[in-house]
């Protein structure tokens, strides 16, 4: 069981039943016999009260008056009654049970109440007008008030049925108490993890004042700083980027001053300047683009796309650049795909792939580029297969990837990748889409990456 509900149901349901049970047990195996004490003492006293009114109405109305009392105490409270003489033997012919005997004979020779709890027989001695003596034992039947309370028989198997049932019912509460804070703190800490910085965890959670609400507020204090952080780092780069625009622009202008007042013997170093400048310019747009879209700011007009057509051209343009490489971009693509978004920046974000693939790819390979659609319960997705034939990529590498300024080789120059932004703005522009890209290596070598898109045809 991988779920903590069901863990904390199943321990504490098991552990209350098994308790339960347990009890039950006990009670049946070791129930005391015979009759509880408490049930003795009101018809203690009430047999008690009779005997006094028996003395003094024996004398004048005789035996008969006392069988017909006895006969009323039978029927209203739950005995059976015996009316013995100094012999021990019933006077109205019934058979009596030894333990009745057994204890006339003992309230004979005592002016106090006899009991037995083990059998439920009370006797008191009685003294008839001539004195002779009689002895009035009785021996409960039911508990005293029955004929007011009745007991109701359950079977002990309801009992049990209807006792488990109410178990789990408090296990369930129980286990739902425990784990709704945490399913919302998983709810939550998910969310911050694929980049929602406004999270946070609502009140419910946080007013409470035991450990579980103290790690919400520590949790919305942790959300609170990774915004900060994030929010201006994403300013700085922004910033940064936008200062440095100024003194390149003003550094073409020097360069293209410089080449008309310098000789051909600097013509050389003027190059090396240009394209140290135009890589600098183009560093600072990836900067600008991937700024823009972590911010979700990117205001370029979502239109109509014609996905298959789009992928033929990225390829046509691709393969025009390989060949410069003695490499090949080759594309299979099937049918027609429509989604709803931004053809620059989905135009970005393939060709990204694609001239990566272009760069590592073995000279004299073809960059393979498929697009084809899977159906995923009702969604319908394009996917856009993209493999290369180098070196590949480290198995614990392919989780970075798509991060900003990371790459495998620890190399920062134009022949080994650049700077490492352009996986990075394919992730982001692909997730603006609705989309998701991951790369994995192929069995034969080289590296694969797919992106998938939803669309509507």
């Amino acid at each position: 069981m991988r779920s903590m509900f069901l863990r904390i149901f199943v321990l504490y349901f098991l552990a209350a039943s098994l308790i339960q049970m347990a009890i039950v047990v006990s009670f049946i195996r070791f129930r005391p016999s015979g009759v509880p004490r408490f049930w003795l003492m009101p018809a203690e006293k009430s047999l008690d009260f009779y005997c006094r009114i028996a003395s003094n109405r024996f004398p004048r109305e005789g035996l008969a008056s006392v069988v017909e009392d006895l006969e009323l105490m039978e029927k209203t409270q739950g005995v059976r009654t015996y009316l013995l003489d100094a012999q021990a033997s019933e006077l109205r012919g019934r058979n009596t049970p030894s333990d009745v005997t057994d204890l006339a004979i003992s309230a004979m020779r005592s002016d106090d109440v006899q009991r037995d709890a083990s059998t439920g027989v009370i006797a008191r001695r009685l003294t008839g007008p001539k004195k002779e003596t009689y002895v009035i034992a009785n021996q409960l039947t039911r508990p005293p008030f029955a004929t007011l309370a009745p007991r109701i028989a359950v079977p002990i198997g309801i009992l049990v049925i209807a006792g488990l049932f109410a178990t789990a019912v408090v296990c369930y509460w129980l286990a739902r108490y425990l784990t709704s804070p945490l399913i919302k703190l998983r709810t939550a800490t998910s969310a911050l993890a694929v980049g929602d910085l406004d999270i946070h965890v609502d009140e419910t959670l946080t007013d409470r004042r035991d450990e579980i609400g103290h790690l919400g507020r520590e949790f919305n204090r942790m959300a609170e700083r990774l915004r900060n952080l994030i929010t201006a780092q994403r300013e700085l780069l922004r910033d940064v980027s936008h200062e440095l625009r100024s003194p390149l622009a003003r550094l073409s202008v020097a360069l293209g001053l410089a080449r008309k007042r310098a000789g051909s013997n600097v013509e050389e170093s003027l190059d090396r300047i240009e394209r140290e400048a135009g890589s600098l310019n183009e560093l600072i747009g990836h900067l600008l683009t991937i700024t823009r879209l972590e911010n979700e700011l990117d205001d370029a007009p979502k239109t109509d796309i014609r996905l298959d057509q789009l992928v033929k051209d990225i390829v046509v343009d691709a393969d025009f650049e390989a060949r410069g490489r003695n490499r090949l971009v080759r594309e299979v693509v099937g049918e027609r795909m429509t989604l709803c978004g931004s053809p620059r920046l989905l135009r970005s974000a393939i060709e990204n792939v694609i001239r990566n693939a272009i760069l590592y790819t073995e000279e004299g390979t073809c960059v393979e580029v498929a697009l084809s659609r899977e159906i995923d319960g009702d969604e319908s997705q394009a996917l856009i297969h993209v493999r290369d034939h180098g070196p590949g990529v480290p198995e614990e590498a392919l989780g970075r990837l798509f991060e900003p300024f990371y790459r495998v080789s620890n190399a920062r120059d134009r022949e080994t990748g650049g700077a490492g932004l352009g996986l990075a703005i394919t992730k982001r522009a692909v997730q603006l889409h609705g989309g998701t890209v991951k790369a994995r290596t192929a069995s034969e070598g080289g590296l694969i990456v797919e992106i998938r898109l939803p669309v509507r045809d």
